[in-house]
């Protein structure tokens, strides 16, 4: 179950459907493969048993020479000899950072690159040493962190990609074999715990005891036994080698939750500038009237801020108002004379049932967070979720939309 992503998780976020014009729908598996190749084939240079690990929600627009980069010599030794490499994306964002890793760099370290050994391909990328890797930081962390912030433009190195080497893995195969008997139950991330334990200003204080990026909290046994394995990890992870492949003209456009999606899909950024993301023209919400929305094979999309979008759908009915920040995925209304309108903000989506027993839409508000723990602060279409299974007033203005049905779908 994606939490944070609900609609994606019958097929998995890799599956997501991304609509591109020169080449119709395309999912994130086509997108994500196509933008890795080129690193894929300096991490074969890596070894036999070489890993690479790619995010299956988040695209990596970039601009540079490939060909020149894989063929210069300096940055292909530089790269063989890590451990680990990773992509970093300049941004000046900060509160995009604080849902990602972000890299330090040595600060004199900077400066270097800009000499002819540290350079590859045309200014456009660069290979350097990773000193620290922060996690999720906040604002005050980063602004504080040594050598996080370039202070020719206030930009930071936030994380992506990576890969590791074949020689490492083995290690990693070795320590997960001596510690197997301490991880049932126990949660451990390639990026919270294997980057974070990385470059030679590492501290395991900073994160052995954190659980807050956790998905559920851990009991007092599994908490401590979590501890113990990310204090292992760390000696294992001590004088390895973590190298930054810092891209100069790229971004990270990140679709890890519902409005991410959608805001990615309307905003004029690198994803629409790089992929050509099919927009059907629109000043409001989608207006339907007499006519027949059908999009069985592909997504079709509004534009101009109103961001909403229809995956898999046939529509048909008297007239249709879709709100602003809608997502309808695999829903289906063959009602001639209904007057359907979908309020701001909701996400509807059909999903089948096993052995042929039906299927079944649910529906969820994009501002719902569906990590909420706190029962009394979590919202169910836009409503706090207690009052929405005590108070049963009468439909109307101001009623509870648990009781309305929308759209038969």
């Amino acid at each position: 179950m994606s939490q944070r992503s609900p609609w994606l998780s019958a097929l998995g976020k890799l599956f997501a459907v991304m609509p591109t014009v020169s080449a119709g729908c395309l999912d994130m598996l086509d997108i994500v493969t196509a933008l890795s190749e080129p690193f894929a084939q300096f991490a074969a240079n890596a070894g036999v048993g070489c890993c690479f690990l790619a995010c299956s929600d988040a695209l990596l627009p970039y601009e540079f020479d490939s060909i020149s980069l894989i063929s210069n010599s300096t940055c292909s030794r530089r790269l063989a000899e890590s451990d680990i490499v990773a992509l970093a994306h300049p941004t000046v964002d900060l509160s995009l950072a604080t849902g990602h890793g972000v890299y330090c760099v040595d600060v004199d370290q900077g400066e270097l690159s800009n000499q002819e050994d540290y350079r590859c391909s045309s200014n456009s990328f660069t290979v350097l040493d990773c000193s620290r890797v922060l996690q999720k930081p906040t604002i005050a962390e980063m602004r504080s962190a040594s050598g996080l912030i370039d202070s020719t433009d206030g930009s930071i190195l936030i994380d992506s990609n990576f890969w590791l080497n074949g020689h490492f893995i083995e290690a990693l195969l070795a320590w997960r074999d001596a510690n197997e008997s301490s991880m049932a139950g126990v949660e451990l991330d390639a990026y919270g715990d294997l980057l974070r334990g990385l470059g030679r200003d590492a501290h395991l204080d900073d994160y052995v005891n954190e659980i807050r990026n956790l998905t559920r909290p851990p009991s007092p046994s599994t908490a401590a036994r979590l501890a113990q394995l990310r204090t292992s990890l760390f000696e294992l992870l001590k004088g390895r080698q973590l190298k930054l492949c810092r891209i100069e003209r790229s971004a990270l456009v990140h679709i890890g939750s519902t409005k991410e999606y959608l805001n990615n899909l309307f905003q004029p950024i690198e994803l629409a500038r790089c992929f050509s993301t099919a927009a059907a023209p629109d000043s409001g919400p989608i207006l339907v009237t007499n006519s027949r929305i059908n999009i069985a094979n592909g997504l079709e999309i509004s534009s101009n801020g109103t961001g909403s979008a229809l995956e898999f759908c046939e529509i048909s009915a008297r007239s249709c108002r879709i709100g602003s920040g809608c997502l309808l995925s695999h829903c289906r209304c063959r009602e001639p004379e209904a007057e359907l309108v979908i309020p701001d903000g909701w996400v509807l989506q059909t999903v089948p049932l096993l052995a042929g027993a039906g299927q079944v839409t649910w529906a969820w508000h994009s501002d719902d967070n569906p990590k909420q723990r706190s029962l009394s602060e979590a919202k169910f279409l836009g409503r706090p979720l207690w009052n929405s299974f005590i108070a049963r007033p009468a439909i109307g203005r101001g009623g509870v939309v648990w009781q309305w049905q929308p759209v038969d779908c």
